[in-house]
């Protein structure tokens, strides 16, 4: 099991009501915040010239290329212009005159963009569905825009402050720092016997959760205990799996886009250095046989190395639901047992997953990824 202090956090309702009251409203609050003052900005950009253009106190033009560039990459906005114009502003000449040659244009969308209101949309259902009073959450945000908007027009770095809020809003509902989220994400696809052992009784976490861990057989093994369960489609632990792989996306994106202001890490990368040494250490406490990794490192497809102690390797098998054997291809063979075990280890540490293609009662084909330690690979050459 993983450590008993996280497995009693799960286990309280009222630390799922936090989890939805703290972790998801915060994070709906900091995207729609942004979403809707990208769409002030866009009623009227002339209200907004020196935010957009980067001027700092209608003088300091010291981080203008960073702020476009911000704004552009992020939100799509970009600035004709505006080189002539900071020159001008530079050299003492008032910001209205300046900039009387500048225009602005919008794009219809951005990848960015694109994530903040899908995973908006997705927000607003899992609050309803948990019974949050939305409107009141929406009068809040609205008070909180209303000040932003009027801070970015004497300060445009404030929009680096709000995109830090966003992305440490994001942080805190990752896998690796949420024992909530990262119960979720294991259910994309696990043997119901590792998720006991790793989280302990399904039915117990469909009750404390309030229905957001919310199981069913995906795929059924004549070994009971090996079948795969997943979230049911639809669910809110589903559309909160959604959000979280969402997340990741634009924490990566504001973190690239505003370095030079926000500083972090990959928080997926910062998840397998973490956990791929940790599934070892957990693998011996709960009886997990670690050898099949040798045969599945032999038959990978393809192996990538993004970090000096990671690799990630990636490869199919065959399942035969009735014998409960597998072909990894190669003419690798080996046990159901063996296999489903240690994938279920890797998701559910969230450093592996696994796609089931097929009819459950043929063979059944499973494409599969996990991270493993990158001296491994040389270990099996």
């Amino acid at each position: 099991m993983l450590r008993e202090n996280t497995l009693g956090v799960l286990l309280s309702r009222a630390s799922w009501d936090e989890y939805v009251d703290k972790d998801l409203s915060q994070l709906y609050i900091g995207l729609t915040r942004i979403n809707k003052i990208y769409n002030e900005v866009r009623k009227d950009p002339e209200q907004y010239r020196s935010f957009l253009l980067g001027v700092i106190g209608g003088r300091s033009v010291g981080h203008s290329q960073r702020i476009m560039k911000i704004m552009g990459n992020l939100f799509g906005i970009r600035v004709s212009g505006a080189r002539e114009a900071l020159r001008l502003v530079a050299s003492g000449v008032p910001l209205d005159s300046a900039s009387k040659n500048v225009s602005f244009s919008f794009s219809d969308r951005t990848g960015f963009r694109n994530l903040v209101e899908v995973s908006i949309l997705s927000l607003e259902s899992i609050l309803k569905d948990a019974s949050r009073d939305l409107a009141r959450i929406a009068e809040e945000v609205e008070k909180i825009v209303m000040r932003d908007l009027a801070a970015l027009k004497s300060d445009p770095l404030h929009m680096v402050k709000i995109l830090g809020g966003v992305a440490s809003a994001s942080t805190r509902i990752m896998p690796l720092r949420n024992p909530h989220s990262l119960v979720i994400a294991s259910l994309t696809g696990i043997p119901v016997s590792i998720f006991k052992k790793l989280f302990g009784d399904p039915g117990e976490l469909v009750k404390a959760s309030g229905g957001i861990i919310d199981p069913q057989v995906v795929l059924p093994l004549d070994e009971e205990d090996l079948s795969i369960i997943s979230l049911k489609q639809g669910s809110v632990g589903e559309k909160i799996a959604y959000v979280i792989e969402n997340t990741h996306k634009i924490h990566s994106m504001i973190r690239k886009t505003c370095r030079y202001y926000i500083h972090g890490e990959d928080e997926k990368l910062l998840h397998m250095v973490v956990m791929t040494p940790e599934a070892r250490r957990i693998a011996g406490n709960i009886g997990i046989d670690l050898g099949v990794e040798r045969l599945l490192i032999r038959s990978a497809r393809k192996i990538s190395e993004p970090h000096p102690d990671i690799a990630i390797i990636k490869g199919t098998a065959i399942v035969k639901p009735s014998m409960c054997r597998a072909s990894l291809g190669s003419g690798i063979e080996t046990d159901c047992r063996r296999l489903l075990e240690y994938l279920g280890l890797k998701i559910g540490l969230g450093i592996g997953r696994i796609s089931i293609i097929g009819r459950p009662e043929r063979r059944v084909r499973i494409e599969w990824w996990v991270s493993i330690e990158r001296t491994k690979l040389k270990e099996t050459v």
